[in-house]
């Protein structure tokens, strides 16, 4: 029973010692989290570069005596003659590189589109279109890092799309018409870059154009991409990660606040409910540039002891004698002497005289 008592008197004391900067570091520390949840508006950003993806295509020809080959490598600025196209093998190499580490899926396949335009003069006016067809399964590809490679290929009949044209130009009785071929290659999705807090969408495209003719010479033209591209993300006011912090901050300065309360009550039990520790406490803490704290008394043996009644006299002791003032304590009893040559000067702090104090002031 006496060493819980101790424990809790120890307890209090401690408590009330650093209970009060424990409260303020914890109401900081709070603070700090909730106005960071609240307050974090900066942009996230990811580039990403797509440069380097390339359409690779072969024009395989029908048998002729003009061309001692069966093909021909698609080529930047190369014409062919439309009665010669039998089909088109096409190699979409995408390459999709960022600056910062991304987890997502992409989607991708090949779609085409064909259209017949209205020529009457300079002007072009679209004619018709087709609806977009599917020319491969959709496929996905998991990201996760800083750079995606796709790779898809097909071969298309370009005859089939001539005679579709021409189908179109005899319904419309001679009108003045021009077709083109639309491969692309599609790709969409959704991205989550590394410092976002949110996926992002994303989507891009790689195109394969060739104009559908009778008896032409046509270019096909591919459209890559050129530059670096962002996406960018505002974050919102409370996102999941905010409200974690946010709830934890708040839970924090909470609980500062309890620490602040118990710092309080602690500094008045003590001084309440212990007196006597804290009469000594106080006094080791005010002279403790003038006091010894030794561990046992010492040899009064020879020694004519007055006892004095305040320690304020020892004090003035003190400042005569220039002895220091040495302190023990034997049970519930603490003693302050100052021993000078045969003399010694003894202030005692009983704990049975704050008891007896107590009662009376309870009574």
């Amino acid at each position: 029973m006496r060493r819980i008592k101790e424990f809790i008197e120890n307890y209090a004391i401690a408590f009330a010692r650093f209970g009060l900067v424990s409260a303020a570091i914890l109401f900081f520390v709070g603070s700090i989290g909730a106005i960071y949840s609240f307050c974090d508006k900066n942009e996230h950003t990811l580039k990403y570069d797509e440069t380097n993806s390339k359409i690779d295509y072969r024009v395989n020809l029908l048998k002729n005596n003009s061309y001692s080959e069966s093909y021909l490598i698609g080529a930047p600025g190369r014409s062919y003659i439309t009665n010669l196209i039998d089909t088109i093998d096409l190699d979409y190499n995408y390459e999709l590189d960022f600056d910062q580490p991304v987890v997502g899926n992409l989607e991708y396949q090949l779609v085409s589109v064909s259209r017949a335009d209205k020529i009457d003069g300079s002007v072009k006016t679209e004619l018709w279109s087709s609806t977009p067809t599917n020319i491969t399964d959709k496929y996905t590809v998991h990201v996760n890092g800083s750079a995606v490679k796709i790779a898809v290929n097909t071969k298309i009949s370009y005859e089939d799309y001539v005679k579709q044209l021409s189908v179109l130009e005899a319904e419309a009785r001679g009108v003045a018409m021009k077709g083109s071929l639309n491969i692309a290659m599609v790709i969409s999705g959704s991205l989550k870059p590394a410092g976002f807090d949110q996926p992002q969408a994303f989507d891009t495209r790689l195109d394969f154009t060739i104009p559908i003719a009778n008896n032409s010479s046509v270019e096909a033209k591919t459209a890559l991409k050129n530059g670096t591209a962002m996406l960018s993300e505002i974050p919102a006011s409370m996102t999941f990660s905010h409200i974690i912090i946010a709830i934890v901050s708040i839970l924090v300065i909470l609980l500062s606040f309890a620490v602040l309360l118990g710092y309080l009550y602690a500094n008045s039990y003590r001084n309440h409910k212990y007196p006597y520790e804290e009469s000594i406490r106080k006094l080791l803490s005010a002279y403790d540039g003038i006091i010894i704290t030794i561990k046992k008394a010492p040899s009064f043996r020879g020694i004519d002891v007055v006892d004095v009644d305040d320690f304020d006299q020892l004090l003035d002791l003190y400042n005569s004698i220039h002895q220091p003032i040495n302190h023990y304590k034997i049970r519930s009893v603490s003693y302050f002497v100052i021993v000078d040559n045969n003399r010694a000067w003894r202030y005692t702090v009983d704990k049975k005289d704050f008891k007896q104090s107590a009662k009376k002031t309870k009574n």
